[in-house]
């Protein structure tokens, strides 16, 4: 069914209804309800209501913008990139003639929108690219497109073009540019002479070690949001080799963090007032050495990658707790019988081992069992 005529019947009597009966029974008792039904597509109708629902905890602020979008399949909307970090992505920049090569949802694709005077979406899905033309009906710099990455761009020269590689091969996910879906290593070769710049959204599990090595001259920028790393982005032609780290709250809040000259690891000799847990960008990153310079921490141990200090620090990217305890492993009086978040660092036995062993259920209060100063230790603390 064509998207203009499937928003019609959503937004008839019937559709409506559909929509308010899917938000009391859901989405399983709903197709259950309908099944045989004739004389309206009830199917059709209930699952793109269902799929807007789901879209809606994703990209709020876009379809509060644009009710009219529509959703092609489930897969494509678990696959999109958030929209706090496409709508950062491309802040900084602006392109006279840009391209996504691989759009699919076109999150990623309408963050570059809106910094480009052009901008081409290419998709090899007939359906995704027919969606996408509904979806970017009123946008007139939005250049809708059907074909392969590989030869989409034959012939012109753009500013930038974005790559998300499709990362499974026979089913599995891949984390090697020569295993994505295009082959990066047989596209970027031709792709250069076309392009000024190749941003490439990678797997979170992407080796930093490895990818700056087979990427000497690019710039990696990893992002994480709400403490937890959602993709790496690789930027060939920035004339940047650095890395770096974009650190987003649900709020929209960022800190970018770089590599500094200046970073030095200090260690401390004892547990102070409070514990700090970087954000899990700069834990990838390993940024060490620039949190003890920027706010004067002390890391627990070389091998603990905790840090403590007498002095609160405001505004710092990661989890701050106040130390209540500290003590030699094993100490049962340290034990909150509500609960306790255990996080282990630098430490000879699991959380789970922790957890079974001492008999620790989840709760708020934090033990922390790592080495501090070459010593193993118990440290609980109140979350601030």
């Amino acid at each position: 069914m064509a998207p203009d005529e499937l928003y019609t019947l959503m937004c008839s009597d019937e559709g409506l209804a559909l929509k308010f009966d899917l938000e009391d029974v859901g989405v399983d008792k709903m197709m259950l309800k309908v099944s045989g039904k004739t004389g309206f597509p009830y199917k059709e109708v209930v699952l793109q209501w269902s799929l807007r629902k789901k879209a809606q905890k994703k990209f709020s602020k876009l379809l509060e913008q644009h009710p009219h979008w529509l959703f092609s399949d489930a897969t494509i909307i678990e696959q999109a990139t958030p929209e706090l970090i496409a709508n950062e992505r491309f802040i900084q920049h602006n392109f006279t003639n840009a391209a996504d090569l691989t759009a699919g949802l076109g999150i990623d694709f309408y963050g570059m929108l809106l910094r480009s005077k052009r901008a081409r979406y290419v998709d090899s899905d007939e359906r995704r690219a027919q969606f996408a033309q509904w979806n970017f009906q009123n946008i007139n710099h939005a250049e809708i497109t059907l074909g392969n990455a590989e030869d989409a761009w034959q012939g012109e020269r753009f500013d930038m073009v974005f790559i998300d590689p499709d990362r499974r091969s026979s089913g599995k996910r891949t984390f090697l540019p020569e295993d994505s879906s295009p082959n990066l290593n047989k596209l970027l070769p031709n792709l250069s002479q076309f392009a000024n710049q190749i941003w490439i959204k990678l797997s979170p599990m992407v080796d930093i070690t490895e990818l700056r090595r087979h990427y000497p001259d690019a710039h990696i920028r990893v992002w994480s949001l709400a403490d937890e790393v959602k993709e790496i982005t690789l930027c060939i032609g920035e004339n940047d080799s650095d890395y770096s780290a974009s650190i987003l709250s649900n709020s929209g809040k960022r800190q970018d963090w770089y590599p500094s000259d200046n970073g030095q690891i200090v260690t401390a000799s004892q547990v102070g007032a409070y514990i700090y847990y970087p954000d899990a960008a700069i834990r990838k990153l390993q940024l060490w050495g620039e949190l003890c310079a920027e706010y004067n921490l002390l890391m627990l141990d070389i091998n603990t990658h905790v840090f403590t200090s007498n002095i609160l620090v405001e505004g710092f990217p990661g989890r701050v707790w106040k130390t209540t305890n500290v003590s030699k492993p094993g100490d049962m009086s340290l034990i909150n019988k509500d609960g306790m978040h255990v996080l282990r660092k630098n430490y000879p036995q699991t959380v789970a081992q922790l957890r079974k062993r001492y008999r620790i259920n989840e709760g708020n209060t934090l033990l922390l069992a790592c080495k501090v100063a070459g010593k193993n230790r118990w440290i609980t603390a109140d979350r601030i």
